[in-house]
């Protein structure tokens, strides 16, 4: 089922989500590695108060002769997208989660480190919603969700708001997303399809939130239960399965109704006949209201 409306209005920030990547760039959801057998959903960045990202101009080379313009070359930035985010409530599971190292136990004391010695952070992607609203002059307005995710990236604490007297603090973090040859879910770009080869991220219309979750197969499993209600069964168009080889790394589709089923009631997915081992599962899904 596709968006119910493309032209709207949006406001606010309701939630936003991350979900991390293996080392083989497939989509686990909460944790960077998940263990056969096992399914994850997201990761909730906590209180997000403002989130911004900022996607870099093309550079334009113009060539000039006779005192006037004989032509120009566009080139691909070579900066990165990057985002801010600002929120309102520390998380330390959260910090130490994006940074990829442990909290520590000292006496009374929890403690996340400041500013880590690492060779790389963790491998993300972020999801975010706001509200929105069809906007087609003279119809009334139809209720739905703008929902925005970026591929790949790394997310980074910066610090934090000054320390003034009588001030309530927030807490700030950076993310930096790259170009990538396939979404989340784990599809490559094609030209056929997209017309494009490499993206940085999407954004699109829902009735309502949309997540991702992960499954690995173990060979004996097939089913795995959603980390929130969806908003229909696998007949409804609000769920999408893909199913990537381990072996090639190549995703495909899971056709609803022949490949999984879905409970609406539970969220409970079944993979029909058997899961092998080899086999990873991403689920894109409309989240019940």
């Amino acid at each position: 089922m596709a968006s119910p409306y493309k032209r709207y209005i949006a406001a606010g920030n309701a939630e936003s989500w991350i979900g991390f990547y293996d080392a083989n760039g497939l989509f686990c959801g909460s944790a960077p590695t998940l263990a056969e057998g096992d399914s994850a959903g997201m990761l909730r960045v906590p209180a997000v108060k403002e989130m911004s990202f900022e996607i870099p101009e093309r550079e334009r080379q113009n060539q000039s002769g006779d005192d006037q313009l004989q032509g120009f070359f566009t080139f691909e930035s070579i900066e990165a997208t990057s985002t801010n985010m600002l929120v309102g409530v520390n998380d330390l599971d959260f910090q130490v989660a994006v940074q990829d190292v442990n909290l520590i136990n000292v006496g009374p004391l929890t403690v996340a480190p400041i500013r880590p010695s690492l060779d790389e952070l963790p491998p993300v992607c972020l999801l975010n919603f706001s509200q929105a609203k069809k906007r087609v002059f003279g119809q009334q307005s139809a209720k739905g969700w703008e929902v925005v995710f970026l591929n790949q990236g790394e997310i980074n604490p910066i610090g934090e708001d000054n320390r003034n007297e009588r001030t309530i603090r927030n807490w700030n973090y950076q993310g930096t997303w790259e170009n990538t040859l396939a979404w989340p879910w784990g599809m490559a770009m094609t030209k056929a399809t997209e017309n494009y080869t490499q993206a940085t991220g999407g954004r699109g219309i829902a009735v309502n939130p949309v997540m991702f979750h992960a499954f690995r197969a173990n060979g004996t499993a097939t089913t795995f239960t959603l980390a929130f209600k969806p908003a229909g069964d696998h007949s409804s168009g609000k769920i999408a399965v893909f199913v990537t080889d381990l072996t090639t790394l190549v995703t495909t589709v899971v056709a609803p109704t022949t490949g999984f089923t879905a409970v609406a009631s539970t969220g409970v997915i079944t993979l029909v006949g058997t899961a092998p081992s080899n086999k990873h599962y991403t689920v894109v899904y409309e989240r019940a209201a």
